[in-house]
C-alpha cells in the first residue's frame, strides 16, 4: 500500500468518511443521469464500484430503482459506515480484484486505481 493511500485509509476516511459528500452534493451530476436515463437501465442489478461510505449508493439507488444493489469497498471504516446506513457491502480492493454482475457505476472513485486502463477493461469484461 502507498503512503497516500494508507494515509487516506487510517486517517482520512476514518475521521472524515468520504469528504466530498460534504462540501458538495453534486445535485447537478445525479439530476443529469435522471433525466438521460434509458427505461431499460431502470430494474436492473447493480454494483457500485467503490462505494465509500454509501451516500452516493443511495441517490442511484433512487435513480436507477434496481432491483438489487451492492457496493463494493476496500475500506473498513468506509464499509461499516455504507452497512450502518443499511447498504449491502462487500469487501474488494479493485486494484486486485474485480467482480461481475449485470450492470456496474462507479462515482469517484476511480482516481484510486493503480492501473486504470487495465481495470476499466476488466470491469467492461465482467459486466
Amino acid at each position: 500500500m502507498k503512503l497516500r493511500e494508507w494515509i487516506a485509509d487510517n486517517v482520512g476516511y476514518r475521521f472524515g468518511g468520504c469528504c466530498y459528500n460534504y462540501f458538495s452534493s453534486h445535485k447537478q451530476l445525479f439530476d443529469f443521469i435522471e433525466a438521460k436515463i434509458p427505461d431499460d437501465f431502470l430494474g436492473r442489478e447493480i454494483s457500485d464500484l467503490g462505494c465509500g461510505d454509501g451516500q452516493n449508493t443511495f441517490k442511484i439507488k433512487k435513480i436507477f430503482k434496481p432491483k438489487k444493489i451492492t457496493g463494493y469497498e476496500r475500506n473498513d471504516f468506509l464499509i461499516r459506515r455504507a452497512e450502518q446506513r443499511g447498504l449491502k457491502v462487500k469487501k474488494v480492493d479493485l486494484n486486485k480484484k474485480v467482480p461481475s454482475g449485470e450492470m456496474v457505476v462507479s462515482t469517484f472513485a476511480l482516481h484510486h486505481l493503480h492501473d486504470k486502463e487495465e481495470t476499466l477493461r476488466q470491469i467492461v469484461k465482467n459486466f
